[in-house]
């Protein structure tokens, strides 16, 4: 049975899946994606992990507002991070507020619910714990 060859972005998802609450720098993102613009792969897997609960942080808008607010490594240009994010309802961990929702990152237990929220999705004016981002 011939072998199917995985595209870059699936790469770069499988990536983002696993390698959690760490930076993950642009040379790792140019291999593992081995496309021209495989940066802008990282971006989008934006969309395709946040049903997962998984949010991609980056260096740009409101991320490293979000990266500090849990705890994070805070991503500067060339380098993201994917940590599991839970939406909070109630938690021992102080919650951070993303417009009006409260989230937190996703440790242990909580990292094997079968049905993860998704993740938030962080577009341009979104406040963090009530600062601009």
């Amino acid at each position: 049975m011939p072998s199917r060859r995985s595209s870059g972005q699936q790469r770069l998802n499988q990536l983002l899946r696993e390698v959690r609450d760490r930076l993950i720098g642009r040379q790792t993102v140019l291999t593992v994606g081995q496309q021209d613009d495989s940066p802008k792969r990282a971006r989008d897997a934006r969309i395709h992990l946040r049903p997962e609960g998984i949010v991609v942080l980056g260096h740009q808008e409101s991320h490293p507002h979000v990266a500090h607010a849990l705890g994070m490594p805070v991503p500067i240009k060339g380098e993201w991070s994917s940590p599991a994010s839970f939406l909070s309802h109630l938690t021992m961990r102080r919650p951070n507020s993303l417009d009006g929702q409260f989230w937190a990152r996703a440790r242990g237990r909580e990292l094997l619910h079968p049905e993860p929220d998704p993740a938030p999705d962080l577009p341009d004016g979104r406040k963090i714990d009530g600062q601009a981002p």
